[in-house]
């Protein structure tokens, strides 16, 4: 009888021994893996916060871009309103003028055409950027 009880009690320590390794090496594992998943958890709100700053760029160079084109709009405009005006402004000179002073419709043809010559450089600008 106390052999068979020393063999059950060696039988015991010896499957404990293992519960206990096994236990250890589980232990082990689960430690790994709960690093494995932190370390992809960071790594996924990097990327989040990564793809929100550049959707925040994007919406911000859209406002710039939305920004130029009305002020390019604007001052194109302000520029054509110019040019009717001096045209206008021309051809009432002529009108007016029975012996019109050739200095002064040239000059304001020269102003025309320069303020007409911006007005392309800007429309053509404008078609450029879009």
């Amino acid at each position: 009888k106390i052999v068979a009880t020393k063999e059950m009690m060696d039988s015991a320590v010896n499957r404990l021994r293992m519960l206990e390794e096994d236990r250890s090496e589980l232990s082990l594992q689960a430690v790994a893996l709960q690093r494995s998943v932190d370390a992809e958890r960071t790594q996924r709100l990097v990327a989040e916060q990564a793809q929100a700053a550049a959707q925040q760029q994007l919406l911000q160079m859209d406002e710039g871009e939305h920004h130029q084109r009305q002020s390019a709009a604007h001052s194109l405009a302000d520029l054509e309103a110019q040019v009717a005006s001096l045209k206008s402004d021309l051809e009432q000179g002529r009108q007016r003028q029975k012996a019109p002073a050739p200095e002064v419709i040239e000059a304001l043809q020269q102003r025309a055409e320069f303020v007409e010559s911006l007005a392309r450089q800007k429309q053509n600008a404008r078609n450029q950027a879009q």
